[in-house]
């Protein structure tokens, strides 16, 4: 293991050596994208950095074909939580070469954002940002759910292709900041035929572009699919919830401690005699 208590006290004492005031805080900031990531070597790993005082923050990167569904942000989550990281920012995949067909739209990553809050713990919950190009840190791209501007407007029932508003926390406004990358018809038709020879079939490299003109100029977006719909009744069995009252899952613990009780000893967590 490449973690050692050797290389944690090294830190531990290097980060304050020459400091005269009050000590400095260290922290370790790690990425984690899936909960496959997560193994059993990783939670030791960070079993012993914590006990050598230090906190770990995670973060996890939007990625299309990679985690943007539901069930796999809420697993990554709250796994990661359990065995000591807290998840720190769901970022943005940057617009950068080589890896814009990673790129998932602004609007979907809102929706799941939306959708975890009060259906994992609030704690295990990170903050969806981007890194805007041109400086401004990181802007801060969750939707809070309630409609405060009384424009009856939600993001869960209408596409908005490829562009988002985003504000920066120095007051600068983007109408129409472009979420996704951009690709000649050329480069984007090169690039499917690239990955279907390299995953073996077609219809699987389904990346969403803005396909441009050779002026630069905006044709369509490629990839547009429907919204996910996510009901109680959905968010329950993918995250495996056991159904309560009205499809909500249970809030309150001492309302059915019996029922808790007999569903931890059906469960796998539960070690059998």
């Amino acid at each position: 293991m490449a973690i050692t208590d050797e290389i944690l006290e090294l830190i531990n004492i290097s980060a304050n050596k020459y400091t005269t005031g009050p000590e400095k805080y260290v922290y370790f900031m790690i990425h984690l994208n899936h909960y496959q990531e997560i193994t059993e070597d990783l939670a030791l790993a960070i079993k012993k950095i914590r006990k050598h005082g230090f906190t770990i923050r995670n973060q996890t990167v939007l990625l299309n074909h990679v985690n943007d569904y539901y069930k796999t942000l809420a697993e990554t989550f709250r796994r990661m939580f359990w065995i000591g990281i807290h998840p720190y920012y769901l970022l943005q995949c940057h617009k950068e070469k080589g890896i814009i067909h990673f790129i998932t739209p602004i609007q979907i990553g809102k929706i799941y954002m939306k959708h975890l809050q009060g259906w994992i713990s609030g704690i295990t919950i990170p903050r969806y940002a981007a890194n805007i190009e041109g400086g401004g840190g990181k802007v801060l791209l969750m939707p809070s759910g309630y409609d405060t501007l009384v424009t009856e407007e939600n993001i869960d029932s209408k596409i908005s292709e490829s562009y988002a508003t985003v504000i920066t926390w120095d007051g600068k406004k983007f109408y129409k900041y472009e979420a996704l990358g951009r690709a000649t018809y050329e480069e984007f038709e090169n690039g499917v035929k690239i990955m279907d020879a390299f995953i073996g079939r077609k219809g699987v490299f389904v990346p969403k572009l803005i396909i441009i003109d050779n002026e630069g100029k905006h044709i369509e977006t490629t990839n547009i699919t429907k919204l996910p719909k996510i009901e109680k009744i959905k968010k329950s069995e993918l995250l495996g919830y056991d159904l309560f009252d009205k499809d909500m899952p249970l809030t309150n613990p001492t309302d059915a401690i019996n029922e808790l009780e007999r569903q931890f000893k059906k469960s796998k967590y539960c070690i059998k005699k």
